[in-house]
């Protein structure tokens, strides 16, 4: 018999002899001489079998640093409901729109998708070597809250309307349209005004002003037979406290 002395790096590899597994750090052993196969295995790590032979009454010495494995990489499929969303994976810009398929390393991804007329979202992408993966969301369109004049119109403003009221001994009616990128309005007034918004001026009645959304404007009636009166329009979005659902699980889709 000899004795067989295996030093691996990383210490905590499995080390086999003839298929049958050795107990350590440290890994020793007494072996019957002659031929033997040693094999060391380490999860993410290249495993090395190594052909030995042993030598009656002598210790063989196995110094073994194993090689580490490239990174997975897998392919994950990221759908949206619409789709046409831009992705964003740790705050960098992926080229193309949803539906996309991405090469990722395993591990978690942040991620967020925006589309024009939706909420934001933002999620994270669990990634697992040797698992398919999948996320797939349905986005929630944005709702808007309005502030014209003394009216406001909360939680999910209607897409369009005509909103009436009086204020300063003008009776006022502002009718407005929303699309994705803009507040469209026009003023009427009784008595008839001058309409001043920054450096636009005419008299009422008055269509196709227009605010960015989200935006304000400042609106102010002028004759010369009573004081200015002044209202502003005013549009923001509103977001859903639930900017970042859960992740999916490894493999499987979003809910």
């Amino acid at each position: 018999y000899g004795r067989l002395l295996v030093t691996v790096d990383p210490t905590t590899a499995r080390v086999l002899v003839d298929e049958v597994l050795l107990q350590g750090p440290p890994y020793a052993v007494r072996l019957s001489a002659g031929r033997h196969t040693l094999r060391l295995e380490q999860a993410g790590y290249r495993s090395e079998s190594i052909p030995i032979a042993i030598t009656a009454d002598e210790t063989l010495n196995v110094r073994q640093a194993l090689r580490k494995l490239p990174p997975a990489r897998v392919a994950c499929r990221v759908v949206s409901t619409p789709p046409g969303a831009t992705l964003r994976l740790a705050e960098r810009v992926v080229n193309g729109v949803t539906p996309l398929t991405l090469d990722l390393l395993a591990g978690r991804h942040p991620l967020r998708l925006d589309l024009e007329g939706y909420q934001p979202l933002r999620a994270a992408l669990d990634v697992s070597a040797g698992k398919p993966c999948s996320f797939s969301v349905t986005l929630r369109p944005l709702r808007y809250e309005l502030h014209i004049g003394p009216k406001t119109l909360r939680e999910s403003a209607p897409k369009s309307g005509v909103l009436r009221w009086s204020q300063g001994g003008y009776t006022i009616q502002l009718s407005y349209r929303l699309t994705s990128k803009l507040l469209i309005f026009g003023v009427r007034s009784v008595p008839y005004a001058t309409l001043v918004a920054g450096s636009f001026r005419r008299d009422t009645p008055v269509a196709d002003l227009r605010v960015p959304l989200p935006g304000r404007r400042r609106i102010s009636l002028v004759r010369r037979d009573r004081l200015p009166v002044r209202f502003g329009i005013s549009v923001r979005a509103l977001v859903d406290r639930e900017t970042m659902p859960k992740a999916p699980r490894k493999g499987g889709k979003e809910r």
